[in-house]
């Protein structure tokens, strides 16, 4: 069953009645359930990672003299924490009401992903790019400029089946293992992206980091994608 609205007419009442959850969160667990069904058909799914998608009536983010807070619904009321962002972040957040955002719990530590809309300035230059992310090529620009993605897919792929089995393992001698992977792959992960941001889009060859807010691993992470394995 793919169809949120076929979905809804099926599990809404009982999912209400059986976690009390409120109306929204219901149909936004609903709609979770049904996005992961329409990438992974034929398959039974568990899903096993703690997130929650937020819109605009189970959320919001405020300023206070003391900083940013958000304001998220819950089962029992309304909590109000405060947010631990820096100027970057505040600075996005000022003038706008987001719509969407993305609640996640890892290693005890709750994060907010929040999507944020912003007037994209025009252009500087003679010769702008427009860009575009994706998996088989990370980046392709207007102007023909190409970075093939299938070699860095498969070295990722490559380490999270080793990160997967050492963390089956459990062991004191697999955890230093995991701590070893990880400064391994955030290595590689750092020299990669300079190495990409270090080709230009404009003219093919070598400049001053032409993207220097562009990393070549940010979009298949992303925290609204459903978080599911199959069971």
């Amino acid at each position: 069953m793919f169809n949120p609205v076929a979905l809804h007419h099926m599990v809404y009442r009982d999912t209400r009645a059986k976690f009390g959850l409120p109306a929204n969160l219901a149909i936004r667990a609903r709609d979770r359930v049904a996005k992961a069904y329409k990438q992974r058909r034929n398959r039974l799914l568990r899903f096993d990672k703690l997130s929650l998608d937020l819109d605009a009536r189970l959320f919001r983010v405020f300023e206070k003299p003391d900083g940013w807070h958000a304001s998220i619904a819950t089962v029992q009321k309304r909590i109000k924490p405060p947010l631990k962002i820096g100027e970057y972040q505040r600075k996005l957040l000022e003038g706008v009401k987001p719509t969407h955002a993305v609640l996640t719990y890892k290693n005890k530590r709750f994060f907010l992903h929040v999507t944020v809309e912003r007037e994209v300035p025009e252009p500087k230059g003679d010769n702008p790019a427009a860009v575009d992310a994706g998996m088989n090529n990370l980046l392709v620009a207007s102007n023909g400029f190409k970075v093939r993605g299938k070699g860095i897919l498969k070295r990722r792929q490559h380490f999270r089946a080793l990160r997967s089995s050492l963390q089956a393992k459990g062991k004191p001698s697999a955890k230093r293992g995991l701590k070893r992977l990880g400064s391994k792959e955030g290595r590689w992960v750092a020299r990669v992206n300079l190495e990409r941001r270090a080709g230009s889009p404009s003219m093919g060859r070598p400049v001053n980091r032409p993207y220097a807010g562009l990393s070549v691993f940010g979009h298949d992470d992303h925290p609204a994608s459903p978080s599911f394995r199959e069971g």
